[in-house]
């Protein structure tokens, strides 16, 4: 007569497709338990489940929470439990488990329990050494600059070298962000590439594009427990300086990077209140205006916290664009470019301070403390100084394409014709970046004595340059 066993599997590492692990387990275990005289009635099954993570495994407490209790077969026992505070579970629930390698333990038994304990303490001293090597093993790698990933990050193989499709889209990424793109529609066109975040089964979110836009990887540097290595092989994606500015602009609070949809108005968030006085910025909504049959619906700018500022949206924004493309047109629009030699220079001034650090840092056990102190400490606070240059570099991308530089001298700048072409070929983002970096834009009250009409709006908003 068959005898009625539950069976168990777990496989903890993803690597190789951890399905096939488990059914594998279960195959060779339905072929034991015929041998045997055994029939499996449930399989209870966590594939890429770690046994020490500490994360729920939903197979097994299924198994302990079921009722009658049946014996349990294993592949092998740390199959079932690796660590001692779940060994102490399964005794508490007195099991009786078959494994197919490490034999029959009877857990309502004194002796039972006690090679549970055994064999479970033994495992877990495994699980030590095997972490123990692993940390040794990439503490080397580091050493020698080599990237000591477990999995394979999105722009790079696994030996540092690039990824040539997902590194170009990481370089067009930190372009647009320098240019003034949110993270939304970077994350809307790399969803729509199909190239897929770490996360299994995840699509790219803006969370998930500033995570990977802000790892020091893509632009070649390699960190290791937070310090960074002075060697590394792993291929830069971008340059430093350009990594930097996007650090420098990803990391501004004011910056929402947590989500929603692409903005739908040019100055919403960036337009002052006039009244308020306290950092209150305008946004866009819509209102009924004038009297009797010429009262209509405008879409308007109104103060964020009480309705006491309005102006109609058409207007404000036609005079801003004029006003801005008519800086970009003018004598003092190069001025904006000035900061890229700054940040090339800022750039190198910190390569070649991390490089004299490095060799002082070698040297550091044959100096004193405060010999290397005294030595160390003017060229670290130089380097912060080079690195806030680096991160402040950003702004001329934000107009590339509209102010050009020329041979050794600034060229022609473009006509208004040209600029208004190109203006209407930017996406939102772009202009919404250009005239935040370009203006301070404040929009004083209306009196009641004021017309809803375009000469009031000119009156009432204030631009001053950055």
């Amino acid at each position: 007569m068959l005898s009625e066993v539950v069976a168990y599997a777990r496989v903890s590492d993803d690597k190789e497709r951890e399905q096939i692990g488990v059914a594998n387990q279960i195959a060779e275990l339905q072929s034991w338990c015929a041998a045997r005289d055994f029939v499996i009635v449930e399989e209870f099954l966590d594939p890429s489940v770690s046994a020490t993570s500490g994360k729920v495994r939903p197979g097994f407490e299924a198994l302990l929470a079921r009722a009658p209790r049946l014996p349990v077969v294993v592949w092998n026992l740390d199959r079932l439990a690796r660590v001692s505070r779940d060994m102490e579970r399964v005794l508490g629930a007195e099991l009786v488990v078959y494994s197919k390698n490490t034999g029959h333990l009877d857990l309502s038994t004194i002796g039972g329990r006690m090679a549970a304990r055994i064999v479970t303490a033994t495992a877990t001293a495994e699980v030590e050494i095997k972490s123990e090597r692993a940390r040794m093993a990439n503490a080397a790698r580091a050493a020698k600059g080599l990237p000591y990933w477990r999995r394979r990050p999105v722009g790079h193989n696994m030996d540092g070298t690039l990824h040539a499709e997902e590194a170009s889209l990481i370089k067009r990424a930190v372009e647009d962000v320098l240019e003034g793109a949110s993270l939304g529609s970077i994350a809307r066109a790399w969803n729509a590439s199909g190239v897929k975040p770490p996360q299994a089964g995840k699509e790219w979110s803006n969370l998930r594009v500033r995570e990977l836009l802000i790892q020091p990887r893509i632009a070649g540097v390699l960190v290791y427990k937070g310090e960074r290595m002075p060697k590394s092989k792993v291929a830069p994606i971008v340059t430093e300086a350009e990594w930097r500015a996007v650090q420098g602009i990803l990391s501004d609070p004011s910056r929402n990077n947590a989500g929603g949809g692409p903005a739908a108005t040019l100055l919403t968030g960036i337009a002052l209140c006039g009244l308020c006085g306290n950092g209150n910025t305008m946004h866009g909504t819509s209102a009924y205006l004038g009297r009797g049959d010429k009262r209509e619906l405008v879409k308007t700018y109104r103060c964020h916290s009480a309705s006491h500022n309005r102006h109609i949206r058409e207007y404000v924004d036609g005079y801003v664009v004029d006003q801005t493309l008519l800086f970009l047109t003018s004598q003092d629009a190069p001025q904006v470019l000035e900061d890229t030699q700054a940040a090339k220079e800022a750039a190198a001034k910190a390569a070649d301070l991390r490089e004299r650090l490095a060799e002082y840092e070698a040297l550091s056990g044959q100096l004193r403390a405060a010999e290397y102190l005294r030595i160390t400490a003017p060229m670290r606070t130089e380097l912060e100084a080079a690195e806030e240059a680096m991160r402040k570099s950003n702004r001329a991308a934000v107009f590339a394409g509209l102010v050009e530089p020329g041979m050794g001298k600034w060229n022609a700048l473009l006509g208004l014709a040209e600029a208004h072409e190109k203006w209407q070929a930017l996406s939102m983002d772009r202009k919404r970046a250009i005239i935040d970096a370009t203006w301070k834009v404040t929009l004083l009250p209306r009196t009641p004595q004021d017309r809803w009409d375009a000469d009031t709006v000119k009156a009432k908003t204030v631009l001053e340059r950055r």
